[in-house]
Formats: structure tokens, C-alpha cells, sequence
């Protein structure tokens, strides 16, 4: 019985500890992605993450943290010539692809306010479409909305890699780059087609 609570005494101590050392937030910020292995002219797609973040400190020097974001994703391309009417026409591809992300990434302290940090992120698709818009300088302009969701795989696995800098008044400044792994297509195969690529700046504020 001694030996019961006095191990229970110290997995609550433990805990305790632990919650000392966790702090939550909420996390917004701004994309740049694009889909790689796809098309040579691809240009970045602006979009938004947002979402809510917990840091667990494991010392002076490392803490895991868990992220659970909304994020705007795809990418866009824009082309225009001349037709046979000698009118300027304006053609604009744009995928968009919206997913619900999970990083967990693992932060290193090189200075008391400065952290760089790595993990893995599994990411789960929740819409996909894409857009072709057609815009002529003396014509009606022409827009076709496409959804793709039985081609493109649901899950999302990732690696992520960012900084991150420790503001006042409870606000942290991040800059991260996140790379997909596998296959955005169904049936090409894990490593091959295109994946996700993805620039974020963001802004944490941390209340707990």
C-alpha cells in the first residue's frame, strides 16, 4: 500500500511538473505554396493557417510542440498571348487545397528567445478543386470549377523545418518550410507525383 501511494505520489508530482512546463496558444499566419513535380511554371499560392498550438518544455534547451492548424494550400498559374482576334486574353490556373495539419515539431533553444525546430506534420485533405478562369480584354470573361477529391490521397505526411523568435507581451514570430512526402495523386506511388510545398510566416500568441 506505501509502495502504491508513494508511486502514485510521484506520477502526480510528475504530472504536475509537466503542467508547469506546458503552455498553449493560438497560431496564425500567412502561406506561400506551391505543388512541386507538377508543372515547371507553377507559381506560388497565397493562403491562410490558423489554428491552436501546446509547448511542452523538456528543460532549458528542448520542448515538443504539437500544432493543430487550418491551412490553405495548392498553387497558381497565370499565362496570357494574343488570340486570333487580336485580343489580350488571360488565362489563370489555380488548385487549391485545403487540409487540417498535425505537426509535432521538436524545438532547440540556441538563445533564451531564439529556437530553431523540426518534425514531421500528417496533414488530412478536407476540400480540393480547381479553378481555370479565362479573362478577355473585350469579351466576357469565362470561369470553370472542377472538384477532384477521388484523385488526390487524404492524408498528407510531411516534414517541416522553421525558426522561431520570442516576442514581448506573449507573442512568438515563426518562419517555417514545410515539404510533402508522399504522392498528392492516388495510384503513382508513394515517393512520385506531386507534393506539397509550402513557406509559412506566423504569428503565436501564448494566453496559458
Amino acid at each position: 500500500m506505501k509502495k502504491i501511494i508513494f508511486c502514485s505520489t510521484l506520477l502526480l508530482g510528475s504530472l504536475f511538473t509537466n503542467a508547469q512546463n506546458l503552455t498553449f496558444g493560438i497560431k496564425a499566419g500567412a502561406n506561400g505554396s506551391d505543388v512541386i513535380n507538377n508543372h515547371p511554371d507553377n507559381g506560388f499560392k497565397v493562403g491562410l493557417h490558423f489554428g491552436g498550438v501546446a509547448e511542452l518544455h523538456l528543460g532549458e534547451k528542448f520542448s515538443l510542440q504539437p500544432e493543430l492548424l487550418f491551412s490553405q494550400q495548392g498553387c497558381n498559374n497565370t499565362e496570357w498571348y494574343i488570340n486570333d482576334d487580336l485580343e489580350y486574353v488571360e488565362e489563370e490556373f489555380t488548385w487549391i487545397l485545403n487540409y487540417v495539419n498535425l505537426p509535432v515539431m521538436v524545438k532547440y533553444y540556441v538563445f533564451e528567445n531564439m529556437s530553431i525546430e523540426a518534425g514531421p506534420q500528417v496533414g488530412y485533405l478536407v476540400k480540393t478543386e480547381i479553378t481555370y478562369e479565362t479573362r478577355y480584354e473585350y469579351s466576357d470573361d469565362e470561369k470553370i470549377t472542377m472538384g477532384i477529391n477521388e484523385m488526390i490521397n487524404r492524408i498528407d505526411l510531411a516534414a517541416a523545418a522553421g525558426i522561431s523568435y520570442k516576442l514581448p507581451f506573449d507573442f512568438t514570430a515563426s518562419l517555417r518550410y514545410v515539404l510533402g512526402l508522399n504522392s498528392m495523386v492516388k495510384d503513382i506511388g508513394f515517393s512520385k507525383g506531386p507534393k506539397n510545398s509550402v513557406f509559412q510566416a506566423s504569428v503565436t500568441y501564448s494566453f496559458l
